[in-house]
């Protein structure tokens, strides 16, 4: 047995030994392999190009990791709370097309683009805004511009601009101290203008108005005058050319602070219409949007009326809000739509009304949405936003309750009739929800619901938008008050801030004059549209007294034809006629019927 096992072992250990040396040839010969390969130009290139990638990859890792920890500057913007939030910033974004405030550019753009392709194409309405190309590098073209008009500067006899040294007026005292109030300022010799100007209106002829304007053409306010005198006369063309030169010679004085867009907080820049020297420039960018959305430039009229309102956001002194949303919603546009949305929902601009009573004065404050057509315009921008949304519903039910003789006047308006009852609507039964009457009713707010019911009626005639409207009553849950009916509305006494608004302002047309009742001399049309060459010498320099002495003269005349009328004898016209013709030939007669000659 032991022989046996020495043998097994034997064997063993030299089964091992042929094993290992099998291995250890199989390791020489896999290493012979390997540096065979080695030798192999395309598996040698593929492993360089391995190389080079990591060594370029460790240099890029290498290069962040060497750049330097960011700077508490950088950490400060990155953690910077959002801009402030204004009536200008939502009203005049730097996005603004500056195009839309040319009237002249969008009458060619909606007349078939006949001379539309003078300057950049235009910008879609729908992008983020328009690119450098688009916007005016200077800010005195903003609302158009005419080569042949050439006002003076403020050394030259005209007007110029400088900063308001009067306190801010109500409501703004008190408030913001970054705001900045400018207003216009008139030189010697223009002042001397208004003065005459001042006296050919108080008389109240249309042909010394023309005759004024034909020797001050760039008086702006006889300007003004006289292109309202030619759109209450049919004239729409000679009105508009005098209108457009009246607001250049206006921006042509403006600084440069009044006209930008780029506007940063914490301030403003405002202007008192209640100035003197600003009204006239209030009252033309009126005109220019009222006439822009009567000729059908809806876009236009909305870019002039927000910039009329920046410029006083909180006084709307022109009754701009009653009409601004309208505007938008009637363009048809998305960025439209997102304006009122905005300017709803920022609560950047408030109705402002100062109640004095008694010797004591208090101070009013109402929402936007207290004005119906701003709370209605919300609700269906939301609406058009996402169609039937719980927002768009939400917004048009608090509009009801604030205003719900306006909606029931609207739905009388769309003619909707609330007495019927079919097997989808039953309108009886929905109205219950909504109360009949409004705590506060003065004449201000009938003509601010006539108003929005005149203008707005068509944008809510739809059958989709009635369906919406019935459906969102359907939707709503009615809260009632202790005695079961829907709880009125809050009073809006703020709203008499537009107590002096005139309805007729807010129509499609002008009221014009017949032909035959023109009392303007067509002789004197060519002279008072006409610019003469220069510009200096247009605003005539008159001696000093000249006036003095031509009113004195006119109050001679007028004293020597009241004399005259009554020391005149009367000549019977039934006389022989040639006792009548030898007897009129003394100063002192007249005859009857016959105007008198006033002496001679």
């Amino acid at each position: 047995r032991d022989e046996n096992k020495d043998e097994e072992v034997h064997d063993n250990d030299s089964s091992r030994d042929e094993n290992k040396d099998e291995n250890v040839g199989n390791t020489s010969n896999s290493k012979s392999a390997n540096q065979k390969e080695t030798k192999n130009p395309k598996s040698s290139t593929a492993a360089v190009q391995e190389i080079k990638e990591e060594d370029e990859f460790d240099a890029i890792l290498n290069e962040f990791t060497s750049l330097p920890p960011p700077s508490d500057a950088t950490a400060t913007t990155s953690n910077s709370t959002p801009p402030k939030i204004t009536a200008h910033s939502i009203l005049l974004p730097p996005t603004l097309d500056t195009r839309d405030f040319d009237l002249d550019y969008s009458l060619r753009t909606l007349l078939g683009g006949a001379g539309a392709d003078v300057g950049p194409p235009a910008t879609p309405q729908h992008q983020n805004g328009p690119s450098q190309s688009n916007r005016r590098r200077g800010p005195k073209r903003l609302f158009g511009y005419n080569p042949s008009v050439t006002p003076p500067h403020y050394i030259g006899g005209g007007i110029g601009m400088e900063l308001s040294p009067a306190p801010p007026p109500f409501p703004y005292y008190g408030g913001n101290d970054g705001d900045v109030w400018f207003r216009f300022r008139h030189s010697d010799t223009f002042e001397k203008i208004q003065r005459d100007y001042e006296a050919v209106t108080s008389a109240g002829n249309v042909n010394h108005l023309a005759l004024f304007v034909a020797e001050n053409p760039y008086h702006t306010k006889s300007v003004l005058q006289l292109a309202m005198v030619f759109y209450r006369t049919g004239d729409m063309e000679r009105g508009r050319e005098l209108l457009r030169r009246a607001v250049q010679i206006w921006e042509g004085a403006c600084s440069r602070e009044v006209l930008s867009f780029e506007k940063e907080p914490p301030g403003e820049v405002l202007m008192d219409e209640s100035e003197e020297s600003n009204e006239g420039w209030f009252a033309a960018l009126w005109r220019l949007m009222q006439i822009s959305w009567m000729v059908g430039c809806l876009t236009t009229s909305l870019a002039v009326g927000r910039f009329l309102l920046s410029l006083d956001p909180q006084r709307d002194p022109m009754g701009v809000l009653l009409v601004l949303d309208y505007l938008a919603l009637a363009s048809a546009s998305e960025e439209h739509d997102e304006f009122i949305i905005r300017l709803i929902e920022s609560d950047t601009i408030q109705i402002h009304y100062l109640e004095k009573s008694n010797e004591e004065e208090e101070h009013l404050i109402s929402p936007l949405r207290h004005l119906a057509n701003w709370a209605f315009s919300y609700a269906l921008a939301l609406h058009r936003r996402q169609p039937s949304s719980k927002a768009a519903n939400k917004a048009l039910m608090d509009a009801i309750n604030l205003h719900p003789v306006t909606f029931s006047n609207l739905l009388r308006k769309i003619k909707v009739d609330t007495n019927s009852r079919s097997c989808r609507t039953d309108w009886s039964v929905q109205l219950q929800k909504i109360p009949k009457t409004e705590p506060y009713e003065c004449p201000t707010t009938r003509k601010i619901r006539d108003i929005f019911i005149e203008r707005h009626s068509v944008l809510w005639s739809s059958d989709e938008t009635i369906r919406w409207i019935y459906e969102a009553i359907d939707d709503y849950d009615m809260v009632c008050d202790e005695s079961g009916h829907p709880p009125l509305p809050p009073a809006k006494k703020a709203l008499q801030r537009y107590s002096k608004v005139d309805p007729s302002d807010y129509k499609d047309r002008f009221q014009t004059l017949p032909p035959e009742a023109n009392p303007l001399d067509p002789e004197l049309v060519a002279p008072a549209m006409a610019v003469h060459a220069g510009g200096r010498g247009h605003l005539r320099r008159r001696r000093e007294g000249e006036m003095e002495q031509e009113q004195m003269m006119r109050r001679f005349m007028e004293m020597n034809n009241q004399f005259a009328d009554a020391n005149l004898t009367a000549i019977d016209p039934d006389d022989p006629m040639l006792q009548v013709f030898l007897r009129s030939l003394l100063p002192w007669n007249t005859v009857q019927g016959a105007a008198a000659r006033g002496g001679g």
